[in-house]
């Protein structure tokens, strides 16, 4: 069967750089992603929110590549940037959505997202063949946001994409369960398609990280790390700091550092109204791949306080290296992490004893270093692209069935 010779466009709340030549830009969305689409695919056209990369500041560029690239270009959903933008442009972000459908023969919809609802919608109104991507707990993502807005929208939100989701004609689902009891499908599912691939490791990245552990003394520097965007609240950095806090507070020598683009000053403050500026250090960006590996190296734990998070890529990566990860338990977390790594979301004291308790028993952290290490395997790119291709090729033959 002859495959790439239809055009897919994908759509997410993502939001991505757009300079006046109409180039893009992302982190987590450079070129090379789409290659995943192009292998099934012709041309892949991509919908999401964009910001002027002009008016960023060099900081708030740091790590994003290039998007577009030969046969992927951009047809951004310029007219949505905040939610109140549906009722004041709502008309417009519509006729933006159905232009990229126009122009593709399917879609792949991640969700939950405002215009993955939307998207959806217009898919079956235009009859047009489409996947989704589930990839989060829309109800835990606004319901541990933090305001009074977010607890409102929660139910809503998340029973929309419910909907969407239960009459799409087929899923792609990121856990090999959790998704699917909070997201049911009455379309073709296909489970374990995680938005995560690695590479194999090197055997000597266990090795080392034994050596690492069985080395430590009770004088050594407990290095913590995490990794999160500074300019979002869901990926919890203030439950970390204040964790970090009570380690202190419990005699523990340690220091965070945070990898993420944004501005730092409120977090900033927050150290140091806690006392312990000089134990928090915010790095910035750092590019993916071996730069991220070479950090993570370095660190004796990698938590992941977030309020809602799929999978988690800089978990799994850090799983990897054999690394203790501590995190929220929230997500396709529950599927990664044993409950005793696990603590309630904005919890930084129950957080904080974990890793304590941990700390204090090298036998368990040789453990934990074995467990990980074999539990990201899962995720090796071999095993993954099996699934997504699975995914790809029912998309391509529901094109070509309905013509």
């Amino acid at each position: 069967m002859e495959r790439k010779k239809f055009t897919v466009s994908f759509f997410h709340d993502t939001v991505l750089l757009c300079d006046s030549n109409g180039n893009h830009y992302s982190i987590h969305f450079p070129y090379h992603f789409w290659q995943r689409y192009l292998s099934c695919f012709k041309k892949v056209i991509v919908s999401t929110r964009c910001n002027n990369y002009e008016t960023c500041g060099v900081k708030n560029k740091k790590g994003y590549e290039q998007s577009n690239g030969e046969d992927v270009r951009h047809l951004s959903i310029v007219s949505y940037k905040k939610l109140y933008d549906l009722f004041f442009d709502y008309k417009k972000i519509i006729e933006e959505i159905r232009n990229a459908l126009i122009n593709s023969d399917c879609a792949i919809i991640r969700m939950p997202s405002i215009i993955g609802i939307l998207a959806c919608r217009e898919s079956l109104k235009l009859k047009k063949t489409f996947g989704v991507e589930v990839v989060a707990n829309a109800f835990e993502g606004y319901w541990n946001y933090g305001n009074i807005a977010g607890k409102l929208l929660a139910p809503i939100i998340h029973f929309i994409n419910k909907y969407y989701i239960k009459k799409a004609p087929i899923v792609a689902y990121i856990t090999s369960e959790y998704m699917q009891k909070i997201y049911p499908s009455n379309g073709i599912a296909f489970a374990d398609v995680a938005n995560i691939s690695l590479e194999v490791p090197s055997h000597d990245v266990l090795a080392n990280r034994i050596v690492k552990l069985v080395n430590y003394t009770n004088d050594s520097i407990v290095l913590i790390g995490m990794i999160g965007a500074l300019n979002v609240k869901f990926k919890g950095h203030a439950t970390a700091i204040r964790a970090v806090k009570a380690l202190i507070d419990k005699g523990v020598n340690c220091k965070l550092q945070i990898v993420g683009e944004g501005d730092s000053s409120n977090l900033a403050d927050l150290c140091y109204k806690l006392g312990i500026s000089k134990n928090v250090q915010f790095l910035g960006t750092i590019p993916s791949g071996k730069c991220v590996f070479d950090w993570m190296d370095k660190l004796d734990f990698y938590v992941q306080p977030s309020i809602t998070e799929a999978h988690g890529r800089a978990v799994i990566e850090a799983m990897s290296r054999g690394l203790a990860v501590v995190a929220s338990d929230i997500g396709g977390l529950k599927e990664s992490l044993c409950k005793t790594e696990r603590f309630q979301v904005g919890d930084y004291e129950e957080m904080s004893n974990i890793i304590y308790d941990i700390i204090q028993n090298q036998d368990r952290r040789i453990e934990l270093a074995y467990r990980n290490y074999e539990y990201s395997k899962k995720f090796h790119e071999e095993n993954i692209e099996e699934q997504r291709k699975l995914f790809l090729n029912e998309l391509v033959m529901n094109v070509e069935k309905n013509g």
